[in-house]
């Protein structure tokens, strides 16, 4: 699927309809911005809030970001 959008003076860009439709976008989604080159891809993605409670008080910033890559693995994130 392919289309032309133009961004906005603040730097915002439309994403079609059908493309919402088609991943299942709605208004107050999160979306994960990924540059690879000169490409922009966006993914949907569960809002941290998702995870909240999940993480004992006291762990390290490196067990966090295992636990969450381990998360984006399994399509979760």
């Amino acid at each position: 699927m392919t289309g032309i959008v133009k961004m906005s003076s603040k730097g915002q860009v439309v994403i079609p309809r059908d493309v919402r439709d088609r991943l299942g976008l709605k208004a107050g989604d999160y979306l994960l911005i990924e540059l690879e080159g000169d490409e922009v891809k966006l993914r949907k993605i569960q809002p941290i809030e998702r995870f909240r409670g999940i993480l004992k008080k006291g762990i390290s910033d490196s067990k966090v970001e295992e636990k969450f890559e381990e998360a984006m693995a399994r399509g979760e994130v």
